[in-house]
């Protein structure tokens, strides 16, 4: 098999084997590939390996962009709403005591948010179903998004592996981000571990801020 990589460099041989193309190492399993630069097209995969997706997102920086589907499997965008702030909340697993309490406090502050033209929504990677259900249980009336793939919390850079010591248990970091109008990330906060909340006066504050 054979594959190009950008740039006019070729990948031959895609077997079980140690392809070197490069200073950077990812690591897939069967494969290991030094990833010099941009994007390597596997057939039906393809990486894309461009600086700016690699790049944690942080403050001033423009918030990557998703798609993600909500619990009635109808996707939903970060571009729909542009024109609007936006508090991305990040959450480790429905159904768990500091999750509810978290998105519950989010839910309350809905008015505040709504008359600064903010909108609210949830990432986990939990199935919709699950996310459905927490949602249900908790009258969260705003976007629950399930990131089954782990891509979205890869490119906002919080993974969090293992959790509760189980081995390959790969979910969200508890984080919150705020994004402006312009899609641009104002304020961010990750949880040291997942028992830590945000701190919410902090997150209005920078809400506030942007009316």
């Amino acid at each position: 098999m054979t594959s190009n990589l950008d740039g006019g460099h070729q990948i031959l041989g895609l077997g079980p084997r140690t392809l070197d193309v490069g200073p950077w190492t990812s690591d897939f399993g069967r494969w290991t590939l030094d990833l010099a630069r941009w994007t390597l097209d596997l057939g039906r995969w393809t990486l894309d390996l461009k600086k700016e997706n690699l790049m944690a997102a942080d403050v001033g920086q423009k918030a990557p962009q998703f798609t993600l589907v909500n619990t009635d499997l109808k996707g939903v965008s970060l571009s729909d709403f542009a024109g609007k702030n936006v508090v991305l909340a990040f959450y480790p697993a429905a159904f768990t005591g500091v999750c509810q309490k978290e998105l519950c406090t989010f839910r309350d502050a809905l008015n505040d948010f709504a008359s600064a033209k903010t909108a609210v929504m949830g990432v986990s990677v939990d199935s919709p179903f699950a996310n459905k259900e927490f949602a249900a249980k908790n009258g969260l009336n705003f976007p629950l998004l399930s990131d089954i793939m782990r891509d979205v919390i890869k490119r906002y850079d919080v993974v969090f592996d293992n959790l509760a010591g189980v081995q390959g248990f790969t979910v969200a970091k508890r984080a919150v981000f705020v994004i402006d109008a312009s899609g641009v990330i104002r304020y961010k906060w990750v949880a040291p571990e997942p028992k830590v909340e945000p701190n919410y006066d902090d997150v209005k504050a920078a809400v506030k801020k942007l009316v």
